[in-house]
């Protein structure tokens, strides 16, 4: 799910499904990947908790509905 040389987070659909979060659609941009796709984010989840084993921290992911990924 994550990617370290992003400059966002992003999450494909089905997993977020899985997960059964909240997604604020409000909030949508579009995403220019290195080779010039455009994909549109169906929106984001706030605040979403990640532990690291240093502790947690809260990220806001975009989701995506596919991902070469």
């Amino acid at each position: 799910v994550l990617d370290q040389g992003a400059e966002i987070i992003v999450m494909r659909k089905d997993i977020w499904q899985n997960l059964g979060v909240p997604l604020r659609s409000d909030h949508l941009m579009t995403m220019e990947s290195a080779n010039t796709n455009k994909d549109a984010m169906l929106g984001v989840i706030k605040n979403l908790g990640f532990d690291f084993g240093a502790g947690e921290i809260r990220l806001q992911v975009q989701v995506i509905e596919r991902a070469n990924f």
